[in-house]
């Protein structure tokens, strides 16, 4: 690998389960595996990032575009994954912004028993302020559902485990029922 101002110019840099092909200081391809494995999660190129499900099987695709040296995602998806290689964040972007952004929490229940819990974060077109935070169970029924203005929450509903409503709330003028959760939690 040959270096210039200690930035990648040509060759190949491997860092990890992270191999990276420059040529002129331009990233050819980039190619990410699964942790300790020989299966590639991710593979980058100028214009996009493609990422793969331990069987080979398209998960999505990301849509970049060069912003003075950085790949900068326009359009797409881009998935993270956890160290046992599950997803772990799918984050959505339409014109270069996050639109949503989708977690999953794994926490174990009890020694052998893990359970995975996601939320889902809706945002403004063209900007970063978050307008609604759904909260699901680990059986998938939504747990609660919070709006928001700017960074106040304005409505909030709650469910059950079977997605039957708790009560709702209005946090402007505090009418109705609120219901508090443990975070990551049934």
């Amino acid at each position: 690998m040959v270096y210039k101002n200690w930035t990648p110019l040509n060759g190949t840099e491997i860092i990890g389960d992270r191999k990276a092909t420059y040529k002129d200081g331009k990233l050819v391809v980039e190619l990410n595996n699964y942790y300790n494995t020989d299966i590639v999660f991710s593979e980058k190129a100028t214009d996009k990032e493609t990422y793969y499900d331990k069987n080979g099987t398209i998960l999505g695709t990301l849509n970049l575009e060069d912003d003075n040296g950085y790949l900068k995602a326009i359009s797409g998806d881009r998935y993270t994954i956890d160290y046992e290689g599950d997803v772990s964040t799918i984050e959505h972007y339409e014109k270069g912004f996050v639109t949503r952004r989708t977690s999953y929490r794994k926490r174990k229940i009890s020694e052998k028993e893990n359970s995975t819990f996601k939320t889902v974060e809706l945002y403004e077109p063209l900007g970063y302020k978050r307008t609604k935070e759904i909260r699901f169970y680990s059986n998938g029924k939504k747990q609660s559902e919070i709006e928001y203005e700017g960074y106040d929450k304005t409505t909030g509903t709650f469910y059950d485990m079977d997605e039957n409503v708790l009560g709702a709330y209005n946090f402007k003028t505090k009418e109705g029922t609120v219901y508090e959760f443990f975070g990551d939690s049934d």
